[in-house]
């Protein structure tokens, strides 16, 4: 089994983005992408700051729930996943919850594919 943690990585974008990540390797948060690397340790930092219950909000609509994170002027540091019941949703809220003060920081590198052409 996996240890939680944040996992900051340059994707296919060529930007910056974080997960957090349960001991499943299931994502429980997305933060915004960044165009450099510091971006995503503020945001990281963001959310550990924020991360208490009056800072969640809940998105419904029909059969798709999600939750946001957001600070003290309203704008949305993170989104967690859309889930098919309101339970599954308030659990991975729980866990963002119990895991985002405490989980480490893991940088996996560049997902990005560079195509050289050789003359």
């Amino acid at each position: 089994m996996l240890e939680s943690h944040f996992e900051i990585f340059r994707g296919t974008d060529t930007l910056y983005h974080f997960h957090l990540r349960n001991q499943h390797a299931d994502v429980l948060l997305t933060g915004h992408p960044y165009f450099f690397k510091p971006g995503c340790y503020i945001g990281i930092m963001n959310v550990r700051a924020y991360c208490r219950s009056q800072y969640i909000t809940r998105n419904d609509e029909r059969s798709s729930y999600s939750f946001r994170m957001h600070d003290d002027m309203g704008e949305t540091i993170a989104h967690g996943a859309t889930y098919c019941t309101m339970s599954e949703r308030e659990q991975a809220i729980q866990e963002v919850l119990n895991l985002a003060a405490v989980a480490p920081v893991v940088y996996l590198g560049s997902i990005v594919s560079v195509e050289v052409n050789m003359p």
